[in-house]
């Protein structure tokens, strides 16, 4: 498919699925099954990913925690009513001069009175249509991203919508934080896998957690998550993979619990015209699963 995704999210975490399940001890064939954790889950490319290339599989339990609203939404819809959704998307303007109904549409999504069908098929087109394909909301929950300068925008075709749809209904989704989900989930016999993609720590005094819903993720979030992942990282059962910024930020995470790699892949990181670009990151992954025993 030359378009793998439904919609444009932050992140190109499709892009290094497959170093994720190196990394998680996944094989494709002759292995116990496991329950898979996307924390930030966002657009889930890593879990369409390893679902299209066999990592996960029947078997498996697959879990997706993301606390935006507009994405639940989506989802839910896509995985009911794709083709009421295609045909709800075929409905917007994409060719030369959709610009011009950027500002209409986009506050007629803020407006929030639209039908559940037509609130995800504009969230689909204003994800595509933003700048930089990069969702931006306010503490009011309002779509506040300026519009990009493509001539024409590539909508997902119905045979795609139908394929991720499919998908869907082999995952659990919970919209709540993930420190609410990891506190309360529930007990398994699966190995478990655990991978979190967290916002990252601002660059500058002015820089704010806030960007992708309007609720923001503070440094004290941040602090409670490391808590409860270097818990979970000596655990001999689980395996957790963090995404981090390759700065000062990584050295918060203890080299004798987890092993730094290299993430193969360049992700932007700003939802600005001009701001942070290209983020230099690093994969932590921890060193029970690599070595068979645990830590401490």
């Amino acid at each position: 498919m030359s378009m793998r995704l439904p919609i444009k999210w932050p992140g190109n975490k499709l892009a290094f699925a497959s170093t994720l399940a190196r990394h998680a001890g996944l094989k494709p064939i002759d292995r116990d099954p496991v329950r898979w954790t996307s924390l930030f889950g966002g657009g889930m490319g890593e879990v369409f990913g390893l679902l299209d290339a066999g990592w996960l599989r029947a078997g498996d339990e697959v879990v997706v925690v993301e606390i935006n609203g507009a994405l639940h939404n989506f989802w839910g819809v896509l995985e009911s009513s794709p083709g009421m959704l295609h045909q709800a998307l075929m409905g917007l303007p994409a060719s030369e001069g959709w610009q011009g109904h950027y500002e209409t549409l986009r506050a007629e999504y803020n407006a929030r009175g639209t039908a559940r069908i037509r609130r995800a098929a504009l969230f689909c087109w204003l994800t595509r249509a933003c700048l930089n394909g990069f969702w931006r909301e306010n503490r009011q929950g309002q779509m506040n991203q300026s519009k990009a300068s493509y001539d024409v925008l590539v909508m997902p075709s119905l045979s795609l919508l139908r394929y991720r749809a499919r998908q869907l209904s082999f995952l659990q989704r919970h919209g709540v934080p993930a420190l609410t989900h990891l506190r309360n989930r529930s007990s398994t016999e699966l190995r478990d896998v655990v991978y979190a993609d967290p916002p990252y720590l601002p660059l500058s005094r002015t820089a704010c957690f806030t960007g992708y819903g309007p609720i923001p993720y503070t440094s004290s979030d941040r602090a409670q998550l490391q808590e409860v992942l270097l818990e979970l990282a000596v655990d001999a059962d689980t395996t957790v993979l963090l995404s981090e910024q390759s700065t000062e930020a990584v050295k918060d995470w203890p080299k004798e619990v987890f092993q730094r790699c290299r993430l193969p892949v360049l992700r932007k990181g700003s939802a600005l015209s001009k701001g942070r670009g290209v983020l230099k990151e690093v994969l932590l992954v921890s060193r029970q699963n690599l070595e068979g025993k645990k830590l401490l």
